[in-house]
């Protein structure tokens, strides 16, 4: 049986078992486990009708995406992901499947901050108590969700805190550490409704940032947003007196450009 057989017969078994407990077969999702094979193999699963391929050594994972292995198909990581290989997956992989701790999700979420995306996930739940499986209990997560919120509420309520002391100071920049991919929108929302001109916040580290720029009055700032995306190696836009995207430019360059522009950092 070729390999193309081989999928097609996978996927009519999936129909079939789909069909019989009354469940829609395009509800189910087949990922093809591509462990200890060859970039060639992988390419011949998505010639075959592969759609999503799923790793599970981020070792081999970077391999394949270095030999463009996995074009034409999503990507997941499917295995146990060590919070000092994130940065390696994170923004790689269209979902990671494998989260078990407050301390991994912490270290995603952190990196997506810095790439200014949104890394979707799957916690792991060892429901059945077993030692030699891996998750977290029903309870961990039950307690990492609602961390997560806690999270996301703390820095809400930070953010709002930090708009009020810049309030009627006008066009400002802030430049933050890294942050959620929401943050920044939301930081520069509330500090242009405080300050009544544009806030312009910049959260990353080193010489990646990502940007959302608010003007409290809707006015057009597509010129600025352009001059910013040239002087800055930036890439990004919007309308309606709001702008987002990102930058490859540190600290002290993107403090020089908005000086330039007439605009200070009142906490810089």
């Amino acid at each position: 049986m070729s390999l193309e057989e081989k999928v097609a017969q996978v996927k009519a078994n999936i129909a079939a078992a789909a069909r019989e407990v009354g469940r829609d077969p395009s509800e189910i999702t087949l990922v093809a486990a591509t462990k200890v094979q060859t970039s060639d193999t992988i390419r011949q699963a998505i010639a075959a009708g592969v759609t999503i391929c799923g790793e599970n050594r981020v070792q081999e994972m970077t391999a394949h995406l270095d030999d463009d292995a996995y074009a034409g198909a999503a990507l997941h990581f499917i295995g146990h992901l060590q919070t000092n290989k994130v940065k390696q997956v994170v923004g790689k992989a269209a979902l990671i499947h494998s989260v078990d701790s407050q301390r991994l999700l912490q270290a995603i979420d952190s990196q997506a901050g810095k790439l200014g995306l949104v890394q979707d996930i799957l916690l792991e739940v060892n429901i059945a108590g077993e030692e030699s499986k891996g998750g977290c209990t029903p309870r961990e997560a039950e307690e990492l969700a609602a961390a997560k919120q806690r999270m996301t509420e703390l820095e809400d309520q930070l953010f709002s805190l930090r708009a009020q002391a810049l309030t009627d100071r006008g066009d400002l920049l802030l430049l933050e550490p890294p942050t959620r991919p929401d943050g920044a929108r939301k930081l520069a929302d509330a500090a242009a409704k405080a300050s009544g001109g544009l806030a312009a916040v910049f959260a990353g580290a080193e010489s990646s940032y990502v940007y959302a720029l608010v003007q409290a009055d809707g006015a057009d700032i597509s010129p600025l947003v352009k001059r910013l995306n040239a002087a800055l190696s930036g890439r990004g836009g919007g309308r309606n007196g709001f702008a987002q995207g990102s930058v490859q430019a540190d600290r002290t360059a993107i403090y020089d450009f908005f000086r330039k522009e007439g605009i200070e950092c009142p906490t810089c």
